[in-house]
């Protein structure tokens, strides 16, 4: 919103503000599964002699996303966005329908959003080593991978009908990226130093992913506010 006067003392200033108001809004959703080979270093200083049992009690998992590429049709149509954005607004055009009827109130357009992006992912998992009956140790470990999502989201929104419409109508798009690994699913192999005691873990670790994509249908409305000091 964007105030574009200024108030002099005493003054009364008309003040045009611009907005967006939300015609329809949806949300649609894509998961994924993944699993990654890391191979964990561990933290602790103590000695994990080669018949020890372990126990994964927690996963942290962390991730950033490096690399986002993207296409999005409207009805068949592609447009032109930015890829390497998980935002984007789009300007609705007449080549995007193909009416008989072009005097109805609302229209119902497909959108089909076609996203890949690269994460490095840190994962951390805490653990209970059992080394006989009577003895065991809690360690941590940590490992670094890289994955790599490719995913089709499809969706259907209701826009005013933009080809009488005064005003521009957009499309607002978002994604959202949630990524979780479960400790129950994380399964570990030993690595030996030549003492035979545990020095790494080479882990597969599955992960899941959600994918939203939030679209809101948009018009520009305008605003006159009084303001006064």
């Amino acid at each position: 919103m964007s105030q574009l006067c200024k108030l002099r003392e005493g003054n009364v200033g008309l003040c045009p503000v611009s907005a967006n108001k939300i015609y329809d809004s949806v949300r649609s959703t894509s998961n994924i599964n993944s699993n990654l080979p890391i191979t964990f270093k561990v933290f602790s200083e103590c000695d994990l002699p080669i018949n020890t049992k372990i126990d994964i009690t927690g996963t942290k998992f962390e991730y950033s996303i490096f690399n986002i590429k993207k296409d999005v049709l409207i009805n068949g149509h592609k447009v032109l966005t930015d890829s390497s954005l998980k935002k984007d607004k789009i300007c609705l055009k007449k080549e995007y329908v193909n009416l008989i009827d072009k005097n109805c109130e609302s229209l119902l357009l497909n959108i089909t959003e076609n996203i890949k992006f690269n994460l490095k992912i840190n994962i951390k998992i805490k653990g209970t080593a059992h080394i006989n009956e009577c003895k065991s140790v809690y360690f941590e470990a940590f490992g670094e991978g890289r994955d790599c999502i490719n995913t089709i989201i499809v969706s259907e929104i209701f826009v005013p009908n933009f080809l009488n419409c005064n005003s521009s109508v957009y499309l607002s798009l978002e994604n959202e990226i949630i990524g979780v690994a479960n400790p129950e699913y994380t399964f570990l192999s030993p690595i030996y130093d030549c003492k035979s005691n545990i020095e790494h873990l080479l882990g597969n670790v599955f992960t899941s992913y959600t994918i939203n994509l939030n679209i809101a249908s948009l018009i520009p409305s305008y605003l006159e506010l009084f303001a006064y000091k």
